[in-house]
């Protein structure tokens, strides 16, 4: 406005060189300050600058090699951000990720099936999946007008979890994303992905922290036998339709991502994390045209026989309780359990007793609480610690698990437990039987026990073998004197290392556990699931996969491959339902 003011005016040559070398220097001011900004918000700064410490901290070769190799490698994909907007985003920039009514789609269109809302806003979000920010304005005539005249099918898949995103992807790979250009079908379908959260996949990400096991190697018969409970049989036909651990390895390489199998047989990505998974699953959705609306929480749905539509009643941003009314023609529920609710699912829909069969919720693959708890002394020392190969026996359900156990201020926890099962957590209170050196018979290591020298007890324990955590258990749970006076024969003592008694009071609290046992029965009764489609009895168009199905498995692969397998057998269900329309 300035230089439009001095250019319009008569005889002011020297204020007209003034203010244009003032704006010259302000747009040279605003062009450092924007690529200052580009250049202090981008990986390569970030890289540099802690390679760059590395280098004071860590030695000059290590710092200047993590601060080129993280600066070059990090920074040089996003040097073009310096040219673009300060509100663009990378497309493959998932650091920030979707805020609520934004697609997967390059266009930035948010399509989405007949609505009516109780308060219409236009929202403006910049999308991490999308190039540019977009301004999504549409109010619920216009969205109504335009589905009247739309043929395409309206699909919803509510939970944007691994099953839920499956079941998308498999929709989308049979309608063709909302073009309706392919010659083979005769109409095309708009998916629309609705997550509570403000993030897709929360569990997945937190799940691939420690290394994400994706599945398991061992064949189809030993596979099914992991499953259990009332939705156990579609489960297993789900897996064996996926193809079990080799389904899950063909999918993750249709996405780029290689994967290898591990010493026991459980299949991991290479880069060992979800998030380069998740970023190219996302992508594929975003190419296939699904959209995702995030901040919507499912609060009910009603099916409407006459028009053959199903009517699902989100509320919009839980903090401002806006409620939106969605029509579509049919609907994947994958709500999941009640696990972690922070992460998205809360296991608020098992109170929906009139549409829904529910067994009722409980933890499983969880840690154990020991009876009366550990001593005080003894949490403050060994709260935390490992012990290495280590094999749970639970005598009531006649399971057994081996792995690393852990001791945790309440009880114990890790693999070991997890593999014994959901009959552990429904005989609670009772007893697990420990052994520390599982590899060795009790003449073994008594023989090893018994080696001449004058040698401390857990000096012996040490060479032979023995975790150094073993003695302090059974001093905390057989008791000292105990100790003391079996210490010295090495047959009792190697009896007492093979089976430590474990007195278990209840399961970890249901908020904390790895899954959910429970959930949507399987059957012919209303309310339940058919074990061949997913289908929801006495909700047409409805259909239900993942976690919120009442089937349990433990870790090691199989609940994240029944996640997949049911959310593409849910779809599989759509695709079925709408051709007999």
């Amino acid at each position: 406005m300035a230089c439009a003011c001095v250019c319009g005016g008569s005889g002011g040559g020297g204020a007209s060189a003034s203010a244009s070398a003032s704006a010259s220097a302000a747009s040279r001011s605003r062009s450092r300050s924007h690529s200052r900004s580009c250049f202090h918000g981008s990986r390569f700064h970030g890289g540099f600058r802690g390679g760059f410490r590395g280098g004071f901290r860590g030695g000059f070769r290590g710092g200047f090699r993590g601060g080129f190799r993280g600066g070059f490698r990090g920074g040089l994909p996003h040097s073009s951000l310096c040219s673009r907007r300060r509100s663009s985003l990378s497309r493959h920039d998932y650091s920030h990720f979707v805020p609520a009514s934004c697609s997967f789609r390059h266009d930035g269109s948010s399509r989405s099936g007949s609505s009516s809302s109780s308060s219409s806003s236009s929202t403006s979000a910049s999308s991490a999946f999308l190039s540019a920010s977009h301004d999504d304005g549409d109010d619920s005539d216009s969205d109504s007008e335009s589905d009247e005249n739309d043929e395409s099918w309206s699909i919803a898949v509510i939970g944007a979890g691994p099953a839920g995103l499956f079941a998308a992807q498999t929709l989308a790979a049979h309608f063709g994303g909302h073009q309706g250009d392919r010659e083979d079908r005769t109409r095309a379908a708009r998916i629309n992905v609705y997550e509570r959260k403000s993030t897709p996949a929360m569990r997945l990400l937190l799940a691939g922290r420690g290394g994400l096991n994706v599945s398991h190697s061992e064949p189809y018969e030993a596979f099914a036998q992991k499953y259990t409970s009332s939705a156990a049989n579609a489960a297993k036909r789900a897996v064996l339709d996926f193809g079990a651990g080799d389904g899950v390895r063909r999918w993750a390489k249709e996405l780029g991502v290689e994967t290898f199998e591990g010493t026991s047989g459980r299949i991991f990505p290479r880069e060992m994390r979800a998030t380069n998974l998740l970023r190219r699953w996302l992508a594929r959705l975003d190419d296939a045209g699904v959209a995702l609306q995030t901040r919507r929480k499912l609060v009910g749905f009603k099916c409407d026989d006459e028009y053959k539509k199903v009517h699902l009643h989100f509320v919009v941003d839980e903090k401002q309780e806006e409620h939106e009314v969605v029509k579509c023609d049919a609907a994947v529920l994958s709500l999941g359990g009640a696990s972690w609710p922070g992460l998205g699912s809360d296991g608020a829909w098992s109170k929906w007793s009139d549409q829904v069969d529910v067994e009722p919720l409980r933890a499983t693959n969880c840690g154990m609480q020991i009876a009366g708890g550990w001593s005080e002394y003894f949490v403050s020392k060994y709260a935390g610690a490992f012990i290495k190969n280590c094999r749970l026996t639970h005598a009531g359900s006649g399971s057994k698990s081996a792995g690393d156990l852990i001791i945790t201020k309440l009880g114990v926890e890790g693999g070991p437990v997890y593999g014994l099962g959901d009959g552990v957590v429904r005989a609670c209170p009772t007893e697990i039987t420990a052994d520390l050196r599982p590899a060795l018979d009790v003449d073994q290591l008594t023989s090893k026990l018994m080696k001449p020298g004058k040698r401390s007890v857990s000096e012996r324990l040490r060479r032979a073998g023995v975790s150094p955590v073993a003695l302090p258990l059974l001093r905390e749970v057989l008791g000292v004197e105990t100790v003391s006076s079996i210490a010295s024969d090495a047959h009792n003592l190697a009896k007492a290392i093979k089976a430590i008694p474990l007195r278990v009071a209840s399961p970890m609290p249901l908020d904390r556990a790895i899954s959910t046992a429970g959930g949507v029965r399987a059957g012919t009764d209303h309310g339940q699931v058919s074990e061949m489609t997913l289908a929801l009895v006495g909700s047409p168009g409805v259909f239900v996969c993942g976690e919120q199905l009442d089937w349990t498995a433990p870790t090691g692969g199989y609940l994240l491959t029944a996640s997949f397998a049911t959310g593409a057998m849910a779809a599989h269900g759509v695709i079925a339902y709408l051709d007999a329309r």
